[in-house]
């Protein structure tokens, strides 16, 4: 299973496995971590996004240095 691994400011994707499906080993983060601006140049580099996806985005860019998250 892959899920999201989350330290209440990173989010990865991370991946456990389970032979049962009810008890599950954690094998750990899978995804490369990059800054929230590095996320921002890769998304808007295919076109116009939604607005609604921007979820935080003006919080990011008021409130702390997009390039350390």
């Amino acid at each position: 299973m892959t899920y999201t691994g989350y330290d209440g400011t990173n989010a990865q994707g991370a991946l456990a496995t389970s032979k049962d499906l009810i008890h599950f080993k954690k094998k750990g983060i899978i995804v490369s971590p990059i800054t929230y601006s590095r996320f921002v140049s890769l998304v808007e580099s295919g076109g116009k996004v939604n607005e609604n996806y921007y979820r935080n985005h003006k919080f990011y860019y008021e409130h702390s240095d997009p390039g350390k998250k």
